[in-house]
């Protein structure tokens, strides 16, 4: 029979064991991350959905890379550029960003790799005070029935691209109209995600978001006219640092025909038509 202090002794020597196991693993698979090219980009949050995938698809074929997506609201993600945070390609929701940096000469290359457009979300208590048939002047409907409003903030370029919609509506419905919706609005969020989580927690009664957002959501997304918004671009941009082969492969896969197959499969369009 063992003695209480052999088991004792048996049982240290077994786990000592299984730590020299775990940090030999830890070790050889560190090791062979490091040895992977990290790529890092940074994408306007409205892509979180899409990106992931597409890097999937890309390091299947180069595994010798590894892409690390950095998600956030656009005019974050370029004030973190113009503080020094180094990111090989930047995706923006809105040219301005992308033009801002490439003047101040932190980026090159400018890219248009998608497009996207906004609708009104609507929450389902909403839609019961609604006329039952929505057809011509949904949106004028709908914006006037609604008393709590979400939209992105005027600094983001949901905001931006809302504020030119609201420009629009007023030209159509009149100055009135804009004010009325305007006061209805109780919430201005920094980016797109944000803004759709108001509706589907039930804290609004309509929001404008990207068509994307909706996809595959528990929500009611009623189209707004062309004529009365300004087409959303992704513009995509090279970072300060000297560009390599690496930072070239997948500035170039983005721009690919299974690239763009992708980013319509989740609700966004063609940089140049709606096909």
């Amino acid at each position: 029979m063992f003695s209480s202090e052999g088991m004792f002794t048996q049982r240290c020597s077994k786990f000592v064991l299984l730590m020299l196991v775990l940090a030999l693993g830890y070790l050889v698979s560190d090791k062979f991350v490091s040895n992977r090219i990290p790529l890092v980009v940074f994408a306007a949050s409205s892509l979180t959905d899409v990106l992931p995938l597409l890097e999937e698809k890309f390091e299947e074929n180069r595994p010798d890379i590894d892409v690390r997506l950095v998600f956030s609201g656009s005019q974050i993600l370029r004030y973190q550029i113009e503080q020094g945070a180094q990111a090989h390609l930047f995706i923006s929701a809105h040219p301005e960003h992308v033009d801002n940096l490439i003047q101040a000469g932190l980026a090159s290359q400018p890219k248009v790799i998608a497009r996207n457009k906004l609708v009104l979300a609507v929450s389902q208590k909403c839609l019961d005070t609604l006329p039952y048939t929505l057809v011509d002047d949904s949106i004028f409907k709908v914006l006037s029935g609604a008393k709590k409003i979400v939209v992105g903030d005027e600094s983001v370029p949901l905001g931006i691209y809302t504020n030119a919609m609201l420009g629009k509506l007023e030209k159509k419905y009149g100055k009135s109209f804009v004010q009325q919706v305007e006061s209805s609005v109780v919430s201005r969020e920094s980016n797109s995600r944000l803004v759709l989580s108001k509706i589907l927690l039930g804290e609004a009664d309509a929001a404008i978001v990207y068509q994307s957002d909706i996809l595959d959501r528990d929500v009611w997304s009623i189209p707004i006219p062309d004529d009365l918004q300004l087409p959303v671009y992704y513009s995509m941009v090279v970072g300060s640092e000297k560009l390599n082969d690496n930072t070239q492969a997948f500035y170039d896969f983005l721009k690919s025909p299974l690239a763009g197959g992708t980013f319509m499969i989740h609700g966004l369009l063609n940089p140049k038509t709606d096909e």
